[in-house]
């Protein structure tokens, strides 16, 4: 039985070893975001990425200055998006 505690003990610290931390997970969202903004803006097929990165911007409350910590080539579509979406008058129902 000691055995068997032992050996869950061990799977149950390798599994929270594991687990992202708020730095992997801001890294992350970053590269998402960044992502997101640039194909948005290279590719008119794509432009439901912006609308996800405006979206996001709600949803997970992202503020004005997150834009100060992407790549240059995509900040300013970041910032007009953030504009856009702080002037909307129905950013609160969705």
């Amino acid at each position: 039985m000691r055995r068997l505690q032992r050996v869950a003990e061990q799977k149950l610290a390798k599994r929270y070893e594991e687990r992202p931390t708020a730095l992997d997970v801001a890294h992350s969202l970053r590269t998402l975001v960044a992502l997101k903004l640039a194909s948005g803006m290279s590719n008119p097929g794509r432009l439901k990425d912006l609308g996800d990165v405006q979206a996001a911007i709600g949803a997970v409350g992202l503020p004005r200055a997150f834009g100060d910590e992407l790549h240059p080539w995509v900040r300013a579509k970041w910032f007009e998006l953030w504009n856009a979406w702080d002037k909307d008058p129905r950013r609160g129902e969705y």
